[in-house]
């Protein structure tokens, strides 16, 4: 069992608050590199470094042959004001809103913890420390610069902060743990004017809406209860005055679903609604539907050896995918890999606001369980 000094805890918590004072946007991550490649260095790992621009990989080969096991983390920021009240609230207009800082400091800890231990490990272990997940979406071009190869990786291992579980709870299910995280944007184009001459003008505002509805219709009269979809209309922008009907209205969502059919009929009826009614409407358009990841995959063997074996763990299952999107999806579709979610919040620490929202925090014992995780992960796969 891993047992953490009172000297090693207090300087993981300095790690993660540092960390969480200076996020970063994707790809540039320079602050974040260079600190993560500082700290492996001090653990006298093999370590390179400006992998598609800032990514890093440590190395620890054991002592004796074996498996090579890839630890994963994503280390970017999002474009969001922080409005919490910690002593290490970000610096800059960025922040660290999706627990990015705290992977980093799974991933750094476990290094640190496997490193002073390497003479009795058999095998290998890679720690990736990913640029932007969040966006453009960093796993494909770390796959396609090499990471999983020399020595080769056997197995994939991530995992990801989550509040909607009490810290120390591990989220896990096998096959697929997330969706697909589709995008569509839609720009209508009509004919402003006199808002006291609608009749004169051709307005873009009621068409949306109606699209806006019609796409609400689509996920309740159209798909099988029992299957999964979402569509979220998060941007509609239009105008400039009250007094004014405007020329074009722009739209913007996001959908999810975890089949690939239904994300296929997703779309197909999206461009059928907005192709119909801006027709109907004798409005020309522009819509586009992107595809930003594939759904985790956890390999059902891995997950259900890894949960039946770490008995100390305090594993949950999830009887349902997590509907976000996570681009380790690329990790899971190249090597056997599991993916879990780490409980994060705690009622008395007001540390239960979601992923992305400008309040969301951690209780810190969540970097203890993740380093644990990753710490006992690395001993059963590598006897």
């Amino acid at each position: 069992m891993i047992e953490l000094s009172i000297d090693l805890k207090e300087e993981l918590i300095k790690i993660r608050r540092e960390l969480h004072r200076y996020p970063e946007l994707g790809l540039n991550e320079i602050f974040t590199s260079k600190f993560i490649v500082k700290k492996l260095k001090e653990m006298n790992l093999e370590v390179y470094d400006d992998i598609w621009e800032t990514g890093v990989v440590g190395i620890l080969r054991g002592a004796l042959p074996g498996k090579t096991i890839l630890f994963r983390c994503d280390m970017d920021g999002l474009k969001i004001q922080e409005e919490t009240n910690c002593d290490y609230k970000s610096r800059n207009e960025n922040m660290h809103a999706c627990g990015h800082d705290i992977h980093v400091t799974w991933v750094l800890g476990a290094a640190k913890i496997l490193s002073d231990m390497k003479h009795k490990i058999k095998g290998n272990i890679k720690f990736l420390f990913q640029p932007a997940e969040e966006n453009p979406g960093g796993a494909k071009e770390m796959i396609r610069h090499g990471v999983l190869d020399n020595p080769k990786v056997d197995y994939c291992i991530g995992a990801h902060v989550y509040p909607d579980f009490r810290v120390g709870e591990i989220g896990y299910r096998e096959k697929e743990i997330t969706a697909y995280p589709d995008f569509y944007s839609l720009k209508i184009f009509g004919k402003g004017g006199h808002g006291s001459m609608p009749h004169k003008c051709n307005n873009p505002i009621p068409v949306g809406a109606n699209i806006v509805s019609m796409f609400q219709n689509l996920i309740s009269l159209k798909i099988n209860p029992f299957e999964t979809a979402v569509i979220s209309t998060c941007i509609f922008r239009s105008g400039t005055s009250r007094g004014a009907i405007p020329d074009t209205l722009e739209i913007e969502g996001t959908a999810r679903s975890y089949k690939k059919e239904i994300r296929e009929f997703v779309e197909r009826e999206m461009r059928k609604i907005v192709e119909n009614i801006c027709k109907i409407n004798d409005m020309k358009y522009e819509f586009q539907y992107n595809s930003a990841c594939i759904p985790i995959y956890n390999n059902p063997l891995l997950t259900n050896n890894i949960v039946s074996n770490l008995k100390e763990q305090n594993f949950k299952y999830m009887f349902e995918p997590f509907l976000g999107g996570e681009d380790f999806a690329f990790f899971s579709r190249a090597a056997p890999s599991v993916f879990f979610f780490i409980g994060s919040s705690n009622e008395n620490l007001e540390t239960n606001y979601p992923l992305h929202h400008p309040k969301f925090n951690v209780d810190e014992n969540v970097v203890f369980v993740g380093i644990k995780l990753y710490y006992d992960i690395a001993l059963y796969l590598l006897g």
